[in-house]
């Protein structure tokens, strides 16, 4: 029976790590549930001290960067720390930077979720708000609702790889960050907004696969199948 098993795509998946709390590694589940359920393997990757991107080349076909509770360093972006900022975490950050660097250089399809959007436009140049209700101009919407409520609509650009993905260009997503992208990096193109203005998706058109997402599609494929489709779409690719 195992030899009728299909071959599935092999895609790495970065879990958590608490520098307070050293000497365990995590990852929520619905990560890999959606990766498999799409089609593919699910590889953890824990940050291991001393782990190097070049280590897993030629092993993994793709690649999700997760969200986490824990905020980028701000001078891997040229600022000082505003008030507001989190809890920081150099050593998953600066694995996942590289990571990120190191697929689009070998063309590897890479997802970016929350956190992991940061990261993307963080590693090709681009700035982060570092707390979205000391910084962002205006009245936002609140942006911190968790991961599974439908906190606001998001819309997106028209012939981009998200909507070739979802087949629309409006849609409704949950939200739960306090940090979001501030100046697309170069090389990067916005292509998803909430109401308020925030940035909320993005791509890189010279990869075969980059996007980043600032919600949580892992967390609302269970109850929209709809959302399988951007794990399938990374898996595709791969």
């Amino acid at each position: 029976m195992d030899s009728m098993r299909p071959i599935r795509t092999w895609i790495g998946i970065t879990c958590d790590y608490d520098p307070a709390d050293p000497g365990k590694f995590w990852l929520k589940e619905a990560y890999a549930a959606a990766v498999f359920d799409a089609g593919g393997m699910p590889v953890l990757l824990a940050p291991v001290a001393g782990l190097n991107v070049h280590d897993i080349a030629g092993k993994l076909s793709g690649f999700v960067i997760t969200g986490g509770d824990f905020d980028i360093e701000p001078h891997h972006y040229g600022e000082a720390p505003f008030p507001g900022l989190g809890k920081l975490n150099p050593r998953r950050s600066g694995f996942e930077l590289e990571l990120v660097r190191w697929a689009f250089k070998h063309d590897l399809p890479l997802l970016g979720i929350c956190g992991g959007m940061q990261t993307i436009n963080v590693a090709f140049g681009g700035t982060l708000y570092q707390d979205i209700a000391g910084q962002f101009p205006g009245a936002p919407l609140n942006h911190e609702q968790g991961r599974n409520p439908r906190a606001h609509k998001v819309s997106i650009k028209p012939n981009t790889l998200l909507a070739g993905l979802l087949q629309k260009t409006e849609t409704e997503t949950n939200s739960s960050h306090h940090q979001a992208v501030k100046e697309v990096a170069p090389g990067l193109r916005a292509i998803g907004a909430a109401p308020d203005g925030m940035i909320e998706a993005i791509e890189n058109k010279d990869s075969k696969f980059m996007l980043g997402l600032q919600w949580h599609p892992e967390s609302l494929y269970a109850n929209d199948p709809l959302w399988l489709k951007v794990f399938a779409g990374l898996i595709g690719a791969a």
